[in-house]
């Protein structure tokens, strides 16, 4: 993956990884992105990236949270709600395609 994915994330500006970020807490319900580097790093990494994401106005152990109204979270859920939307109906009747998320992925 790193291969793969390197140079796209190396270009991204602040707000793209800060929504990024989001995204991921999105994905890992009960978990943060911090929780995750810390599982596949250590606690280490996990701080160092925290400290550097605080430089940057993100925070790598902020849940997402949706459901107030004033956060960016909010308005990430309305965008990807309408895309997921767009998935299901951009097809026909007999065609429905529900694109995986990482809960699916999991054994």
């Amino acid at each position: 993956m790193k291969d793969l994915f390197e140079d796209k994330m190396k270009k991204l500006t602040k707000r793209q990884g800060r929504i990024l970020v989001r995204l991921i807490n999105r994905e890992m319900e009960e978990d943060t992105v911090y929780d995750l580097i810390k599982e596949y790093k250590n606690g280490v990494n996990a701080r160092m990236w925290q400290i550097v994401a605080k430089k940057y106005d993100s925070d790598l152990k902020a849940e997402y949270d949706p459901d107030n109204p004033d956060s960016e979270d909010y308005d990430i859920e309305l965008i990807v709600e309408e895309i997921e939307k767009s998935y299901k109906t951009a097809f026909s009747d007999d065609i429905v395609v529900d694109p995986p998320t990482y809960r699916d992925l999991q054994p």
